[in-house]
């Protein structure tokens, strides 16, 4: 995972980004390569602006979470893209197992199967 973060107008020590480093790792289980993680911080007067920038393979997903609180932003933030990703996650598997169904179709047991004997 490549992670980035940038700052706008905000001071962060180094806790802080290992903290963000590690709840953005634990979305890579959503991922079957390594996702490229840009988190951006802003300060507009009283609130913490936080922008999430995914990149994996040819899609991009944005999220974007204004909190007073830096550190409740970023839980904010984290919970709103894990359940992004786990619907679309479980909109794959579903599309997936449709065409399964389609292909390989059920038999039904209730009727007997005839052998031919020649």
């Amino acid at each position: 995972m490549a992670f980035n973060l940038r700052l706008v107008h905000v001071q962060v020590d180094d806790r802080f980004e290992e903290i963000a480093e590690k709840k953005f790792s634990k979305l890579n289980r959503f991922f079957k390569g390594e996702p490229d993680i840009t988190l951006i911080i802003k300060k507009e007067k009283f609130e913490f602006i936080m922008e999430a920038k995914i990149q994996y393979r040819r899609s991009k997903i944005f999220m974007k979470v204004n909190s007073n609180n830096l550190n409740a932003g970023l839980e904010e933030l984290v919970d709103k893209l894990k359940i992004y990703l786990s619907k679309e996650h479980q909109k794959r598997r579903s599309k997936k197992n449709k065409t399964r169904k389609k292909f390989f179709s059920p038999i039904s047991m209730s009727e007997p199967i005839e052998e031919e004997l020649i």
